[in-house]
């Protein structure tokens, strides 16, 4: 820039003679912080500062005649002559050996020093030992990696529609993290057995011999993480010898499943060979129990949930049954009365007949009710008319009682599903709509399918749901009733459709000439 100039080339100090400088050279040398070394044009060394001394742990006389390859290795020694055999100079980082075997991770500055002809006099090394900011680097690193994995694992256990998707979600996540040759998962069961629930790599002879084995008791409430190197030199595991070396397993590890103090299962770790599990390897296998744990309890949350919502729907469903029963089997009891008071009487024929129909009524009855509890616990294709004419017709004590007038139109559909699920599914939004019609109200039920869903859609003319009513009518224990309702039918519908792989939607109003409820439930259509 003008009116500044800017001094280059070396600091002149010349009331300093060349023996003083030459001597403060010596003590910037002896005194620096980083390790420096002289080598000879044969390689080997002529001088090193204390920094030198104290990174390789070899005295000035151990050093004397040997190349930097005593503390490098050879291979690492070589690159680097080759380097300043052809440019002058090297700048990388190697791995360091010092006398006690302690291996170091330094950054080295080599160059040449050249003579007047340009050949080189000696060579000097600048070493910076970066070991401790690498270790931190690579924790760093493997904190982060950690974080990633934990967090992929309760994506992806949120997004679990079932059990076994959540065991299979916490072996993939072991098993890519920790880096382990196999694994599996255990829990107890209402026995207090730890059971095998998902495994990768092992034998169902080696599950049947190991089974039940636990180095914690079920009420411990802080349990801790198991290792072992090698199976042959841990004298607990004895007995489990045979089977260990038949499967070829040498080190194990047992990491517990712990959710609020509560020891729910543990993760098993298999390594073929022997294999000290390093403290990140326990802590990451640690911190992907956690989020399993929390799944694990939500899961036998929403179970407990379901049983609960069962019961009511099943008390419902009696009682339903107990209306729509209780008029045939007075019919039953007059006519067998009639009977028994006049067996020759004209009418006998007539009793029969119609004692016969009563009969049968009830049996139809019965068989419906087991419909909703006999039939396949896995997905197959339904028909949707058939079953939602059952559910009407097994809801029609509720419907005449209220006066209310329903209507179908529903077209020959067929979805995949769960049938006795698909009962409960709509029985519950069935009847959620009667409850919502006034006396003499309307309630329609549609089914249409197009572009490879089903769409059902369950109507009335009720006053609707108000606008901080309806985002919550999902959740668990959420009602409106002042009748002692669960909260639960709806928050259960939508968990059964979900696993049936369908979505529901509600469309309300409560304007005074346009008030009411759709309810539209799709499924996937049948192929």
């Amino acid at each position: 820039m003008a009116g500044h100039s800017v001094a280059t080339g070396p600091v002149k100090a010349n009331h300093i003679n060349n023996e003083d400088r030459l001597g403060l050279y010596h003590r910037i040398f002896e005194e620096s912080a980083d390790a420096i070394a002289i080598i000879d044009a044969k390689g080997q060394y002529i001088e090193q500062n204390e920094a030198h001394r104290e990174m390789t742990g070899f005295s000035d006389e151990e050093l004397a005649n040997n190349t930097p390859a005593i503390h490098l290795g050879q291979e690492v020694f070589s690159t680097i002559a080759q380097a300043l055999q052809r440019h002058g100079a090297f700048r990388g980082e190697v791995a360091s050996r010092s006398k006690s075997g302690e291996q170091r991770i330094i950054d080295l500055t080599a160059f040449s020093v050249l003579d007047q002809n340009g050949q080189p006099i000696c060579y000097v090394g600048v070493k910076r030992d970066m070991t401790e900011r690498k270790h931190a680097e690579e924790e760093r690193n493997a904190r982060i990696r950690e974080l990633q994995s934990v967090y992929a694992l309760t994506s992806a256990l949120n997004q679990a529609t079932d059990i076994d998707q959540i065991y299979d979600a916490a072996l993939d996540a072991v098993l890519s993290t920790v880096g382990t040759d196999r694994a599996a998962i255990l829990v107890f069961d209402d026995d207090d057995v730890m059971r095998f629930k998902r495994s990768r790599g092992l034998s169902d002879e080696y599950r049947m011999a190991v089974e039940g084995h636990s180095p914690w008791k079920r009420d411990d409430p802080s349990p801790t993480a198991i290792s072992v190197s090698d199976v042959r030199s841990d004298s607990a595991l004895s007995s489990f010898m045979p089977v260990f070396e038949k499967e070829g397993i040498n080190a194990l590890a047992f990491i517990p499943i712990v959710y609020e103090s509560r020891l729910l299962g543990k993760f098993m770790l298999y390594c073929n060979h022997a294999h000290e599990f390093s403290a990140q390897e326990v802590r990451v296998a640690q911190a992907l129990a956690a989020p399993v744990a929390a799944a694990l309890e939500r899961r036998r949350e929403q179970e407990l949930l379901n049983r609960s919502e069962k019961l009511a729907s099943a008390g419902r469903l009696a009682a339903s049954i107990a209306h729509e029963i209780n008029n045939p089997l007075e019919a039953i009891g007059n006519l067998v009365f009639l009977l028994r008071a006049n067996p020759d009487a004209p009418d006998r024929n007539t009793y029969l007949e119609q004692l016969d129909t009563a009969v049968q009524r009830v049996s139809h009855i019965a068989r419906q009710t087991l419909g909703f509890y006999k039939e396949s616990s896995n997905p197959v294709t339904v028909d949707l008319s058939d079953l939602l004419s059952d559910v009407i017709s097994m809801l029609t004590p509720k419907i005449q009682s209220k006066g209310v007038n329903v209507t179908t139109e529903l077209s020959q559909a067929e979805c995949i599903g769960v049938p006795g699920e698909l009962r409960q599914v709509f029985a519950n939004l069935v009847a959620n709509a009667i409850d919502a019609c006034s006396p003499a109200g309307e309630l329609s039920v549609g089914a249409a399918h197009s572009d490879g869903h089903v769409d059902v859609v369950v109507a009335d003319n009720g006053h609707g749901m108000a606008p901080d009513v309806l985002p919550r009518v999902f959740d668990p224990f959420f009602t409106t009733r002042n009748n002692g309702g669960t909260g639960l039918g709806l928050w259960v519908t939508k968990q059964l459709i979900e696993k049936n792989r369908g979505a529901i939607s509600i469309r309300t109003n409560t304007t005074e000439h346009d008030h009411g409820t759709a309810v539209i439930v799709r499924l996937p259509l049948a192929a």
